[in-house]
């Protein structure tokens, strides 16, 4: 659609132009991102002079976002937060973990050296163990995490009424489908990923701290 003054077209107009008229609510519209109409009316007032901007009349349709955009950023910070404490506290029960079945097992260690288990028997028989309570612990909290994330998502966090918004005139509407799958698909990497990580994570720091028990002679441990 071309909007050109009438008095600029010169040549005659039959049959070249399909409708003309004033500028209107149906006839005149364009897009602009979420979340800037404010910037959007600065620099528009700072480069339309007040007598074109007295003629015109602009309405902004965002479909509820500026209403529940505030929920969405609150949910983002809760969701940050949330992912800190949770780290900290895998952290700080990964160092207990290791802490008193590793660190504090050079007795145990010992003991079984002297009964005639070699260095690499006794590196199996304390990280096999830390590892398969580790596994057992972070995959039991990664199906009751995803569980419990599910059903937060049917619930309204953001103190809306309705916690969804119009994407009719988002450049997401047009691929919608395959944003929806994106999504999906990256939750369940995640849901994989974390855990392995973990879970190896915990191998890997069990074999150090293992290896730095075994490198006492055996008869020190017993004396210890």
């Amino acid at each position: 659609m071309f909007i050109v003054p009438t008095a600029s077209v010169t040549a005659s107009d039959a049959e070249n132009i399909g409708a003309f008229g004033a500028m209107n609510r149906y006839t005149t519209s364009f897009q602009i991102p979420n979340g800037t109409i404010d910037e959007y009316k600065t620099v528009y007032e700072q480069n339309v002079p007040e007598s074109v901007r007295a003629h015109l009349q602009l309405t902004f349709d965002d479909n509820g976002y500026s209403e529940v955009v505030g929920g969405l950023e609150n949910l983002r910070t809760a969701a940050i937060i949330l992912f800190a404490a949770g780290l900290l506290s895998a952290l700080a029960i990964l160092v207990l973990l290791l802490y008193f079945f590793i660190v504090k097992q050079k007795k145990r260690t010992a003991i079984e050296r002297s009964l005639g288990m070699s260095k690499n028997q006794c590196r199996v028989s304390l990280v096999s163990g830390v590892v398969i309570l580790s596994a057992v612990a972070v995959i039991l909290g990664t199906v009751c995490s995803s569980v419990l994330f599910d059903k937060v998502q049917t619930l309204d966090l953001t103190g809306q009424s309705e916690h969804t918004f119009s994407t009719e005139y988002s450049l997401w509407a047009r691929d919608e489908n395959a944003v929806e799958t994106e999504d999906a698909e990256n939750t369940g990497v995640l849901e994989v990923v974390i855990p392995a990580a973990m879970i190896l994570l915990t191998a890997g720091l069990s074999v150090i701290l293992v290896n730095r028990s075994l490198k006492y002679e055996l008869i020190e441990m017993l004396n210890k």
